[in-house]
């Protein structure tokens, strides 16, 4: 993740103010729309774990895994 987060049961999730996220995520948008025309595209993930799935991936690594890739990690 390219914003501040913290750590809940080896989950990283997004610490950043609103406006930090937006930006981030603006940028992001931009960017893939430039590679594209390249014929590079760049993918922004964003996921949403509450906290269910935080306890779910704590014991299942593979979903933990899956969540930590994620470029933005909102909590729900």
């Amino acid at each position: 993740m390219g914003l501040d987060a913290v750590n809940i049961l080896g989950i990283s999730i997004t610490n950043a103010s609103r406006e930090s996220i937006l930006k981030y995520v603006e940028k992001s948008l931009f960017k893939g729309q430039e590679t594209r025309d390249k014929k590079q595209e760049k993918t922004i993930t964003i996921v949403t774990p509450n906290a269910e799935q935080v306890v779910f991936a704590h014991h299942h690594p593979w979903f933990a895994e899956l969540l930590n890739r994620a470029d933005v990690a909102l909590p729900d």
